[in-house]
């Protein structure tokens, strides 16, 4: 699933019910599937990560404790 979604992660984080699919896969995936998001996420223009920031900044924590579990 999480691939079917690659290259869509920021624009839905910043949806309602688009976030909480991304807080999921965040959650319950495998670790290939959090390092897709990450990278996904950290791979978007300055843009996408700001706006991002103002609601959705929870995600871009959970994105860095992904690299901390993986390291």
């Amino acid at each position: 699933m999480v691939m079917r979604l690659k290259g869509l992660m920021v624009m839905m984080s910043c949806q309602k019910y688009g976030s909480n699919v991304i807080e999921k896969c965040l959650t319950f995936g495998s670790i290939h599937d959090r390092l897709v998001i990450a990278a996904d996420i950290t791979g978007a223009d300055e843009d996408q990560i700001l706006m991002m920031m103002m609601d959705e900044h929870w995600k871009l924590r959970d994105t860095k404790d992904v690299g901390d579990d993986s390291g």
